[in-house]
């Protein structure tokens, strides 16, 4: 399977970014039980979450239209099927929240609420990233929430199941 080649080249090459650390592998934690109770192509989703921040980790504009032709040429590479890099590509496209876009496949679907939900599990790397841009705490506690409520009115009533305790305590903890 292309899933163990590509996520050794990925935290080889990317593993000490904090994207990959505090986002990425929070991603393919939910797209896993995403893809099962969702019963969409696991390889496509657990592909598709590795590589949908590449155009981030590289540092390309609009990373998910950027990210999407990247990934063409890291799976081409590694001889991956092309009706499969379509698929794939298909979801690091329409991945982000803020796309309007209707994802027509489970695989979409799965990893832009993976991408979503993993927005709750790191709540340090938000401060971290807020703190380096030159934001005061009061300032970072309000952005926060407001992303964090962006995010939950952006999940589908599965997700809100799985991440509901831990947003109820986030809450708490921003007030």
């Amino acid at each position: 399977m292309v899933y163990k080649k590509l996520y050794e080249f990925m935290s080889s090459n990317y593993g000490k970014e904090p994207i990959w650390r505090y986002h990425i592998l929070s991603v393919i934690k939910y797209s896993k039980k995403l893809s099962s109770i969702w019963k969409a192509d696991k390889e496509i989703v657990l592909v598709a979450a590795l590589l949908h921040d590449i155009g981030r980790l590289k540092k390309l504009k609009q990373h998910n239209i950027s990210g999407q032709e990247e990934a063409k040429k890291i799976l081409t590479q590694l001889n991956y099927p092309k009706e499969k890099i379509e698929k794939v590509k298909y979801c690091i496209r329409l991945h982000s929240a803020n796309i309007k876009l209707k994802r027509k496949t489970p695989e979409a679907n799965c990893l832009a609420q993976a991408d979503i939900l993993s927005q709750f599990d790191n709540i340090d790397f938000l401060f971290f990233v807020a703190f380096t841009n030159g934001v005061n705490i009061e300032k970072t506690n309000q952005l926060i929430r407001q992303k964090l409520e962006y995010c939950w009115k952006h999940l589908d009533s599965t997700s809100k199941k799985i991440i509901n305790s831990k947003y109820e305590a986030i809450k708490k903890v921003l007030r």
